[in-house]
């Protein structure tokens, strides 16, 4: 007997060191899977505020927190790069990335 496979959405989400961040704690932190929009964007919320917190900056380019709050809603798929304290500091960034996949079951 054939069973079909159903393909369902998922938003896969994690954080991803910079070289420096990652000798420290690994290339990739909190890895986590969500079924609705929602659940991704409250845990998008909580990294964006814990790296507040850090003393890390939104990448300048995004254009300030009005327009990440749009790009966040308005799309499916989202990285985020953050720096230590000051824009173009690599040796101390990492990225919140939330993609939404495909899966079968």
């Amino acid at each position: 007997m054939k069973t079909h496979d159903k393909t369902q959405s998922v938003y896969v989400c994690y954080e991803a060191n910079g070289p420096y961040l990652a000798q420290e704690a690994g290339p990739i932190n909190e890895l986590e899977l969500f079924w609705t929009k929602e659940s991704r964007d409250a845990w998008l919320e909580a990294r964006l505020e814990q790296a507040v917190e850090d003393d890390f900056i939104v990448d300048e380019e995004i254009g300030g927190s009005e327009k990440l709050a749009k790009l966040i809603e308005q799309n499916d798929s989202i990285d985020i790069t953050l720096f230590r304290e000051e824009q173009e500091n690599w040796n101390e960034h990492y990225d919140i990335i939330a993609h939404k996949m495909s899966i079968q079951n």
